[in-house]
């Protein structure tokens, strides 16, 4: 009985989120926009904030959709609820932050 219900509250690994191609691109592409705005501090300190949140705010972002998507485009919209669904979506979206963030510093020294 113990090993059965020994994984019950379980939550999941962070580290075992894996983007697909189109996720990746898209998240290279949110991090690179942050980052090249110089809010790479305040969109970590958010993100961070929000994780225990994730699938939460992602079902909001569902319910505005059909506003949301009048503005910017439906797919890439999708795919990134799709990423804050998952667990370790996020964490993801900010250590690529960072990566990005390390770079752009370098580079202008």
């Amino acid at each position: 009985m113990r090993d059965s219900i020994k994984n019950a509250f379980d939550l999941g690994n962070d580290k075992s989120f894996c983007p697909n191609d189109r996720e990746g691109k898209l998240i290279d592409k949110i991090s690179t926009i942050i980052v090249n705005k110089n809010l790479s501090i305040p969109a970590i300190v958010v993100l961070e904030t929000l994780t225990p949140l994730n699938y939460v705010g992602s079902q909001a972002m569902r319910f505005f959709e059909p506003i949301v998507s009048t503005f910017i485009s439906k797919s890439s919209y999708i795919d990134f609820v799709g990423i804050i669904e998952k667990r370790g979506g996020i964490n993801f979206i900010i250590k690529k932050i960072e990566e990005i963030d390390t770079k752009s510093t370098k580079r202008n020294k």
